[in-house]
């Protein structure tokens, strides 16, 4: 038998599927799947609209870099998880201090929660007290119509 020393043919050269990939200087690229991608706030945002449509952290990239871009290189670096998992913007907010991996620059929050309006006790003879008011007032008020509509 005959061994077949051809080589496969040669596969075609495909562009990336990013237009400005080559200029482009973003640290966080949705072309890469790295979890451990980390980006400032004064650094470029993707800008290539069909890769960042849908994308969560981009969209928090672009709210965080016109809130504390103008602060600069001290307001930290923050991780695509922790862009992910950020609920809220804010102007204190801070990314990681780059001298000590791991710690936050301040002391504020980052995934702060929206303040819950708290929920006013009342007394369960109160609630049946106002019911029973309700229902007399109603049914004075439909006992009024009753009468004008006679009249």
């Amino acid at each position: 038998m005959k061994k077949n020393n051809k080589l496969p043919p040669p596969v075609p050269y495909t562009d990336p599927p990013c237009s400005i990939y080559n200029r482009c200087n973003a640290p966080i690229c949705p072309l890469h799947n790295i979890q451990r991608q980390i980006w400032y706030a004064n650094e470029e945002i993707c800008r290539n609209k069909t890769l960042t449509k849908g994308k969560r952290y981009i969209r928090i990239q672009r709210k965080i870099s016109r809130k504390i871009s103008h602060r600069g290189s001290d307001s930290g670096y923050f991780s695509l998880d922790d862009l992910n998992s950020i609920s809220r913007v804010h102007s204190k907010m801070t990314g990681f201090n780059p001298d000590s991996p791991g710690k936050r620059l301040r002391t504020d929050k980052i995934h702060e929660a929206k303040p819950q309006m708290k929920r006013r006790k009342t007394d369960p003879r109160l609630t049946a007290l106002r019911i029973e008011n309700l229902r007399k007032y109603h049914a004075k008020r439909a006992l009024s119509v009753k009468n004008q509509r006679r009249s």
